[in-house]
C-alpha cells in the first residue's frame, strides 16, 4: 500500500509541475506580447517626434532635409523595436533575460552605427537634419516614457 500512495503522490506532483510550467509559460508569453506592443507604441511616439522635426526641416530647408530628418528618426525607432524584439524573445530565467537584454542592446547599437553610416555615405543625406531626426526620436523615447503606462 505505501508503494501505491507514493506512486500516486509522484503522479500528482508531476501533473502539478507540468500545469505550473505551462501556466508560467503562458504568463511569459503574455509578458513578451505586452513588451513588444509597448515597444511598438514607443517607436510610434519616436516617429511622431521625428516627423515634427522633419516638418520643421521641410519648411526651413526643403524636402531633402525633411527626408534626412525622417530617416534619422526611423533609424532610432527601428533600433527600439530591434532591442525589444531581442529582449522579449527570451523566457523568464534570469540568465536568459540578462542575455536577451545585452544581446538586444548590442544589436541595437550595431543597427544604429550601420544605418547612420549607410545614410551618410551611401544615402547622401544631409548630416544636420539626420542628426536632428536622431535626437528628436531619442527625445520621443523620453516623452513616451512619461506618456505610456
Amino acid at each position: 500500500m505505501p508503494y501505491v500512495t507514493e506512486a500516486l503522490g509522484n503522479a500528482m506532483a508531476f501533473l502539478l509541475s507540468a500545469w505550473a510550467a505551462n501556466g508560467s509559460r503562458m504568463v511569459a508569453d503574455e509578458h513578451a506580447r505586452r513588451g513588444k506592443r509597448l515597444a511598438f507604441k514607443f517607436a510610434l511616439v519616436q516617429m511622431a517626434c521625428a516627423a515634427a522635426v522633419a516638418l520643421v526641416c521641410l519648411v526651413v530647408s526643403g524636402a531633402a532635409a525633411a527626408r534626412a530628418a525622417g530617416v534619422g528618426g526611423l533609424i532610432v525607432a527601428t533600433a527600439t523595436v530591434v532591442f525589444a524584439w531581442r529582449l522579449y524573445a527570451t523566457s523568464w530565467p534570469p540568465v536568459s533575460v540578462a542575455r536577451g537584454f545585452y544581446l538586444g542592446e548590442l544589436l541595437k547599437w550595431i543597427w544604429i552605427v550601420g544605418a547612420v553610416w549607410l545614410a551618410l555615405t551611401k544615402g547622401g543625406f544631409a548630416q544636420l537634419p539626420l542628426l536632428a531626426g536622431l535626437v528628436a526620436a531619442q527625445i520621443g523615447f523620453w516623452v513616451a516614457t512619461g506618456m505610456i503606462k
